[in-house]
C-alpha cells in the first residue's frame, strides 16, 4: 500500500483521461483514483464486487461500508468508484459557486465522486463522507462543484455518512459475502450439495436447536469444527435460507435476532 501522494500534474490527468480512467462501466471501468495516489488517512481498501466480479478500491473504510450495501441490493446492475467529472467543468461550477476548485501546488485536482450507482432504471450518486468531515467548510465547498454536476444531468446525487448505514446489516453482509466462499471450504461440490440437502430439512423442520444442527451435520460427515456455518452460509447466500440480515444474527437461533453478539468459538465460520 504506497503512502506517496502522487504528483498531479495536466500531463498526468491527460494521460489518465486518454486512457479512460474514471469513465465506461461494468467489466471495463478503471476508477480515477487508486489506492497507491491518494490515500485516505493513509490507507485503502480493495473488495472483490459480486454485481460485477471486478476489484473495487476505495479510500476509506466507510466508502466500503456503503458499496457493500449497494451491492447487495437486486435493482442495482453496476457500481462505478472514484468516478471522474469533467475538469473543464468543474472548473466553470467552481468559478459560478465563488469557490476554490480542488488543486495541488500549481494544478488542478478533478473532482471525483464515490460512487456512482446504477439502479433501477436510473443513476444515482453518491458521496460518501463522515459527520466530522462535513463539519470542515471546505469539504462543503467540494461537495457544492460536486452536487451542481450532478445536478445539470439530472442525475440523483445525495451525501451518505455514518448515520444512514446499518452497522449490523454491513456486519452480516461483510461475513455473508466477502469472505472465503463455502466452495473453497468444501472443494469437493457433491459432499457440499449433501450437507446442505440435509441441513436445509433439519432446519426447516425446526426439530432441533441450532447448534445441535451444527455439531449433528459436523458429525455426519467428519467436517472439522465450524464447517456446519459454513453450510448455512452457503444456503443463505442461495437463498434457500432467509434471516433479517439487519439485525445482529443470534447463532443460538439464527431465526430471532438478539440485540448482542454471542460470542461463542465453537460456532465461529472457517469462511
Amino acid at each position: 500500500m504506497g503512502k506517496n501522494r502522487a504528483i498531479n500534474t495536466w500531463k498526468s490527468v491527460t494521460w489518465k483521461i486518454r486512457h479512460g480512467y474514471g469513465r465506461g462501466e461494468g467489466l471495463k471501468y478503471k476508477p480515477w483514483l487508486t489506492g497507491h495516489e491518494f490515500p485516505s488517512r493513509g490507507r485503502f481498501i480493495r473488495l472483490a464486487g459480486r454485481t460485477i466480479p471486478r476489484m473495487y478500491c476505495f479510500m476509506s473504510g466507510l466508502e466500503a461500508d456503503a458499496f457493500v450495501i449497494y451491492d447487495s441490493m437486486p435493482d442495482v446492475s453496476d457500481i462505478l468508484e472514484q468516478y471522474y467529472d469533467t475538469l473543464e467543468e468543474t472548473l466553470e461550477i467552481a468559478d459560478l459557486l465563488h469557490v476554490r476548485h480542488p488543486y495541488s501546488g500549481k494544478y488542478y485536482n478533478p473532482v471525483t465522486t464515490d460512487l456512482l450507482i446504477h439502479k433501477g432504471d436510473s443513476w444515482i450518486a453518491r458521496a460518501v463522507k463522515t459527520t466530522r468531515d462535513l463539519e470542515k467548510p471546505r469539504v462543503i465547498e467540494k461537495l457544492e462543484i460536486e452536487r451542481e454536476y450532478f445536478n445539470r444531468r439530472n442525475i440523483d446525487w445525495k451525501i451518505i455518512t455514518e448515520k444512514e448505514l446499518n452497522r449490523d446489516l454491513v456486519q452480516n453482509l461483510n461475513w455473508l459475502w466477502y469472505g472465503e466462499s463455502p466452495g473453497a471450504v468444501f472443494p469437493d461440490p457433491h459432499l457440499l450439495s449433501e450437507a446442505e440437502s440435509l441441513f436445509y430439512q433439519c432446519y426447516s423442520e425446526d426439530s432441533l436447536p441450532f447448534p445441535m444442527l451444527l455439531d449433528r451435520i459436523e458429525s455426519i460427515f467428519c467436517l472439522p469444527p465450524g464447517s456446519g456455518i459454513c453450510i448455512f452460509k452457503s444456503l443463505l447466500r442461495k437463498g434457500l435460507i432467509q434471516i433479517d440480515l439487519t439485525k445482529p444474527i443470534n447463532m443460538l437461533n439464527p431465526r430471532c435476532p438478539i440485540e448482542r453478539r454471542i460470542p461463542d468459538e465453537r460456532y465461529r465460520s472457517y469462511c
